[in-house]
């Protein structure tokens, strides 16, 4: 029995408690823990989470924290070992009583790495308001934000700037002069255009300020449900479609045919009904920048946070309104239609199609490693009968896997030795239900983790390799397998 096997869960939990940080007034979350003797676990594996979300955490500070050389990649890396402590502040309103937290650790020896996995550990708390005064304290400004950190400012400038680049996007800037034409800027003072604009960019800070809540009274749900495979398909789809259009392959007009039918709003409050309706057919053209906002709402938790924060997206976002409606003059100076432009309409059609890509690559994933699995664990199992077959699991963060690969299954005299073999490598360097399912079914609980089965398609359990060994041991475990 392999020491992985002897140590499921080397990871003890000792205690945790909260306190209040005297300095900032803040809530954090300490906990203590002990690693037995000849395992480490790498710091940046560490991961802190609520089990139904109701609070939210920020980075995890650990103590003591030392760095080490990587035996396979020579790079440093930072880990803990035998007692340490890990704290993290809470970046939610905490009500009173004891909760529990899970913790994702990963733990290492010089031989092996176990599986990534969670911990659940009960945090004993002295702090926090009575729990009918959560709704409460989530509308106030005494927990989600704290103005005096500089990087709510930056996170407010960012998204800001985000709306103004998404609102130069091919999808978008076509819209300009006919929604400006719409609500009835053209003409019109300088400060009538610039009143008229207002009020059309608040109505879409109105539908997007309603979304943040949504967001964030949902916690991360809407956001995952904006990131939902249907949704980025739909995304992908638009990108392709204005890529090709630009590319001159066929004339895409839905959006400013759009505009042109749109309902024509009447009295002085027909600007702001009318940015209201822009701002739910817009979302497919800022879909990408919108669920990253939305995502990042929902973690905070915090209804004001959320709804000022797609307020300061929705105003970055009709900048260009602004500026156009208030200066008539300001429509002359946009880019008109020309043979110079060409080159420009090139390079924003390249974009749109690395944009493409980009949000493409996790569907491809998605819908390609589960099949792929499944055809290389049952299928190819049943085709290779008649052969020794070895299964390799592996994973990228597995210094000791590296190791093996490197040393051992990529010598020339293994390799000749493998030749007649059927050899099937499993990457489990990104777990999905598949391969958790796979790990359950094989009971492997680290890595390296190499299967071996005879000509008869019987496995041989007593030759599994666990931990690395040198080329000798291995070729001998090849003469087991073949001799049965």
């Amino acid at each position: 029995m392999g020491l992985a096997e002897q140590n499921k869960t080397p990871l003890k939990f000792l205690k945790g408690y909260t306190e209040e940080l005297e300095a900032s007034k803040v809530n954090q979350i300490n906990m203590s823990f002990y690693l037995p003797p000849g395992y480490k676990a790498y710091f940046d594996e560490f991961q802190i989470k609520s089990p139904k979300e109701e609070l939210v955490f920020g980075t995890l500070n650990g103590d003591p924290v030392f760095d080490f050389k990587d035996p396979f990649s020579g790079e440093f890396k930072l880990a803990v070992e035998d007692g340490f402590s890990l704290s993290a502040k809470i970046k939610t309103p905490l009500t009173q009583g004891d909760f529990f937290v899970e913790l994702r650790y990963q733990a290492c020896t010089e031989s092996f790495c176990l599986l990534p996995q969670w911990e659940t550990i009960k945090i004993t708390n002295s702090l926090g308001a009575p729990a009918g005064k959560s709704l409460r304290s989530l509308l106030s400004f005494e927990n989600p934000i704290d103005f005096n950190q500089s990087s709510y400012f930056l996170v407010f400038f960012l998204v800001f700037l985000a709306g103004i680049l998404t609102s130069f996007t091919p999808c978008i800037f076509p819209l300009i002069p006919i929604t400006l034409s719409v609500i009835g800027v053209r003409n019109k003072s300088v400060k009538a255009g610039f009143l008229k604009s207002l009020l059309f960019v608040s109505g879409i800070a109105v539908t997007y300020s309603a979304l943040g809540v949504l967001a964030a009274s949902t916690g991360s749900f809407l956001g995952e449900l904006l990131a939902h495979p249907a949704v980025l398909v739909c995304v992908v789809l638009i990108y392709l479609l204005m890529a090709l259009s630009l590319l001159g392959l066929f004339n895409f007009d839905f959006f400013q045919r759009l505009g042109s039918k749109a309902p024509q709003f009447k009295g002085p409050l027909a600007p702001f009904l009318f940015g209201m309706m822009t701002g739910v057919f817009a979302s497919p053209c800022v879909s990408p920048v919108l669920v990253s906002i939305l995502t990042f709402v929902g973690q905070t938790q915090s209804l004001v946070y959320g709804a000022l924060l797609l307020a300061t997206y929705a105003f970055g976002f009709g900048m260009i309104f602004l500026v156009a409606g208030s200066f008539s003059g300001a429509l002359k100076k946009l880019p008109q239609s020309g043979a110079w432009l060409n080159g420009v309409k090139y390079f924003l059609a390249a974009l749109l199609l690395l944009g493409a890509y980009y949000f493409a690559r996790p569907l491809i994933k998605l819908y390609s490693e589960p099949q792929a699995e499944k055809i290389l664990l049952s299928t190819q199992l049943k085709e290779a009968v008649g052969q020794n077959v070895l299964i390799d699991f592996y994973a990228d963060w597995c210094f000791t896997c590296e190791k093996l690969d490197r040393l051992v299954l990529n010598d020339p005299e293994v390799k000749a030795r493998l030749a007649s073999w059927k050899v099937i490598k499993v990457d489990f360097t990104s777990m999905n239900e598949e391969k958790k399912q796979l790990a359950k079914t094989y009971k492997i609980l680290g890595l390296p983790y190499v299967l071996f089965y005879n000509k008869k398609g019987e496995r041989v359990k007593s030759a599994t390799l666990t931990e690395y060994e040198n080329k000798q041991k291995f070729l001998k475990r090849l003469d087991k397998v073949e001799g049965l």
